[in-house]
């Protein structure tokens, strides 16, 4: 019996939700990150700072042009990425689907790990994480076409 996890993504939290053919949608987590609610002025400090580069294989100088918020939300799409690889591993799932505002699921994407990516079975370009539980399996059907 296939698994799949929806992943309803914005800056500012997530909810994984668990899809199985005899049961209802059900909730698997809720993930708060409530820094991607502050405006940039409330993040930025002074000086540019730093954080981890998954693709350089090290810590990387957070540059002028890109802002507290970006750096804030590409932080956010690795470590959501990290707790999807993790439940992978655990088998808690065979299948993906990513559902987020357009740039976030870019960040989430390129954060996942090959192996994980290939789980990814379609992605939806929308916010949806404001839609009641209740609402979200109709809405997620109509969307997925």
């Amino acid at each position: 019996m296939a698994i799949t996890w929806y992943v309803i993504a914005n800056r500012a939290g997530a909810r994984i939700l668990e899809a199985r053919p005899d049961r209802p949608l059900r909730l698997v987590e809720v993930i708060e990150h409530e820094s991607g609610r502050l405006k940039n002025r409330e993040l930025d400090t002074d000086r540019a700072g730093s954080g981890y580069d998954s693709a350089r294989a090290g810590v990387r100088a957070k540059t002028k042009s890109e802002s507290a918020h970006e750096h804030n939300a590409a932080d956010f799409a690795r470590d959501l990425a990290g707790g999807l690889e993790a439940a992978r591993n655990d088998r808690s799932f065979d299948y993906l689907v990513l559902v987020a505002e357009p740039h976030l699921l870019g960040l989430i994407r390129r954060a996942l790990d090959v192996a994980t990516a290939s789980r990814v079975g379609f992605s939806i370009n929308r916010d949806l994480t404001h839609v009641p539980l209740h609402a979200l399996a109709s809405q997620l059907q109509r969307l997925a076409g």
